[in-house]
């Protein structure tokens, strides 16, 4: 059980197909991703490294990851993201320091010194062993290292909610492709003999991208499908043409607010797939554009491999409709955290054969998940409490609110204040908008403070970064209506 010997057994029957596809319009067969793929290995395995040894990535092409988890795993090493994880070797493309006592490795040099070996037997792995770390999101702290086992992933080569690309096709990947839900794609797309896209530096120029490379895939997060749709809209308000080839895009990180929802369809492609995840598991539940039309409070419908439940604070199981916390297993999930990380009180999120979540959601008994926030994002004014989602939902009726954030900020007297932070497509009266939330929610729950930015802060994988958000927001004496923030987060 190797996923190398997958991708070899596809290199061997359609050796001369594109596996690679660039920017700059070159492609590289699954041949010679193979052979490359192989000569690395060789270089690893004569610079020392060894089955079940962990070695650190430090890597700014994306088509450098795909090689270099490919000739890992055919020695039966385990990849991992720099400075997660303690590892003999770091392997790197580019300017890369390491600590004390690790060998550095650059791939060019890896690759030179592997074109004259033999090409390393390939490892016969054991379901339950690791072939991968990768990393949480980080938004409720620093990120922990996920540990992927191989049995995971070749069972994840099977688990498929949504049409997925086939030879002939071509799945862009709008995100880095060390992230966990871009690596369950690229993995399935080279399985199965489709062409996979690369992205250009720092993601930007994607919208013509597709349109040369014909995408009929495309794998993104809610924040880089708004910058897409940014390149899309012409200097004189108007809107390019949606890319022709382009069939579905895979949506992965964060809710998608109704208006960036309905923007992505119109402006960039009709078949929209919303995935509700997490890291430790993959993917939980998924909603196509007719659910979202149909039912744009839902997140999805729970896939058929995952089993989901719903809990609530004393671990009891509710019924069908109830709300409580949302626990998850799945044949594909991560087995923990590497080195026992993540534990709150002594309390593991991975416990009795579930994952924990700690989303608030109900799920009901045709199987559709209805989630709310995280258990600790919770809003609590003066004891009265309320899921940030509905205030978010209050405020992105504004018609120009493309999507927002509630939270709370600490004010000048030690008491929490409630903000929402805004990005929309022009001016928001915001009179109207505390009207609704008052309306809607009661006068507890109506905004002191709006704030309209350019974007909300996001990790990588497209989640709001709550954190970050929080710290740059400040308040002056109360006498002041509200505080001069600091400028638009980054």
């Amino acid at each position: 059980m190797n996923l190398c010997e997958i991708i070899e057994s596809r290199a061997r029957l359609q050796p001369a197909s594109a596996a690679l596809a660039f920017c700059d319009g070159r492609r590289l067969s699954y041949a010679d991703l193979l052979a490359d793929a192989n000569r690395l290995a060789a270089g690893l395995s004569e610079s020392g490294v060894r089955r079940g040894q962990v070695v650190a990535l430090a890597l700014e092409d994306s088509a450098n990851f795909v090689r270099l988890t490919l000739a890992l795993s055919r020695l039966g090493a385990i990849s991992a993201p720099k400075g997660i994880a303690a590892s003999q070797y770091l392997v790197h493309d580019g300017a890369a320091g390491g600590l004390a006592g690790q060998t550095i490795l650059a791939v060019s040099d890896l690759r030179a010194r592997g074109r004259d070996l033999a090409v390393p037997a390939m490892a016969t792995m054991q379901a339950h062993e690791p072939w991968r770390i990768g990393t949480s999101s980080g938004t409720t702290g620093k990120p922990k290292g996920i540990v992927f086992t191989v049995g995971g992933i070749i069972a994840k080569l099977d688990l498929n909610a949504v049409p997925a690309p086939q030879a002939g096709d071509l799945l862009m990947l709008g995100m880095g492709a060390g992230l966990s839900f871009a690596a369950g794609f690229w993995v399935r797309a080279l399985a199965f003999g489709a062409t996979l896209g690369l992205p250009p530096a720092g993601l930007a120029g994607q919208a013509e991208w597709l349109r040369l490379l014909r995408a009929t895939h495309l794998v993104t997060s809610p924040d880089a499908a708004l910058r897409l749709l940014q390149e899309l809209r012409q200097p004189d308000g108007s809107w390019a043409d949606p890319p022709q080839d382009l069939k579905a895009v895979y949506l992965g990180g964060a809710r998608i607010p109704a208006r960036l929802h309905e923007a992505l369809r119109v402006h960039l492609c009709g078949q929209l797939y919303n995935h509700y995840g997490a890291s430790e598991v993959g993917v939980i539940a998924v909603s196509d554009t007719a659910m979202a039309l149909q039912d744009p409070d839902c997140a999805g419908r729970i896939a058929p491999w995952v089993e989901a439940q719903v809990i609530d604070e004393n671990g009891t199981l509710l019924a069908p409709g109830g709300q409580g916390l949302l626990r998850v297993r799945a044949a594909c999930m991560a087995v923990g955290y590497y080195g026992g990380a993540g534990q709150v009180a002594g309390v593991s999120p991975f416990r009795d054969g579930w994952f924990h979540t700690n989303d608030i959601a109900t799920i009901t008994d045709d199987g559709k998940l209805y989630l709310g926030g995280r258990q600790d994002d919770v809003i609590n004014l003066g004891g009265m409490k309320i899921d940030p989602a509905r205030i978010e939902a209050a405020v992105a009726q504004d018609p120009a609110v493309l999507e927002c954030a509630a939270l709370t900020v600490q004010g000048l007297m030690g008491h929490p204040v409630l903000v929402v932070a805004v990005v929309a497509n022009g001016a928001i009266d915001e009179a109207s908008l505390k009207q609704r939330c008052s309306e809607t929610l009661g006068q507890r729950f109506i905004p002191r403070v709006i704030v309209q930015y350019p974007k909300l802060p996001r990790n990588e994988a497209g989640k709001v970064m709550l954190g970050v958000l929080r710290e740059r927001i400040r308040f002056v004496p109360a006498n002041a209506q509200r505080s001069p923030l600091p400028g638009p987060p980054q």
